[in-house]
């Protein structure tokens, strides 16, 4: 009976530990990158983590990285956030700190036009050519 006992209470703090040290991580984590948000507000802050690569890691995104890069611009956006700015002036805000190379998706302007156009114009090349190719084997 006493052994019984004695494993329901084991079971029961690691339980208890399983479901509390997560939730206790992730208050310290907020608390250390710029406070806590409401809801609404950390959602606001995911969908921006999201957005934005890590610069010292390879293609993970802000919110996927460990690294100290991605912690604080974290904490940047999430004090921002607390101050009450809005999604758009955060991003002009990293975009002005770190150019459009943090970003997954780059606008288009003129300094990104060839990042946007090339690829298209690589495939219609290819396409062009192997055309020409099929062209040449019939003929021949």
């Amino acid at each position: 009976m006493k052994k019984k006992l004695k494993k329901a209470a084991i079971a029961s703090v690691f339980i208890l530990f399983c479901i509390v040290f997560p939730i206790y991580g992730g208050v310290i984590q907020a608390l250390e990158e710029g406070g806590i948000l409401t809801t609404s507000e950390e959602e606001r802050a995911v969908t921006l983590f999201r957005q934005l690569k890590c610069l010292s890691c390879d293609g993970q995104s802000i919110s996927d990285s460990h690294a100290e890069f991605a912690k604080s611009i974290r904490e940047s956006i999430r004090s921002q956030i607390n101050q009450g700015m809005s999604d758009k002036m955060i991003l002009d805000s990293v975009r002005e700190n770190y150019g459009d190379v943090i970003f997954f998706e780059p606008p288009l302007n003129m300094s990104t036009f060839l990042l946007w156009i090339l690829p298209f114009s690589m495939i219609i090349f290819g396409f062009s050519a192997f055309v020409v190719y099929l062209r040449k084997q019939k003929t021949a």
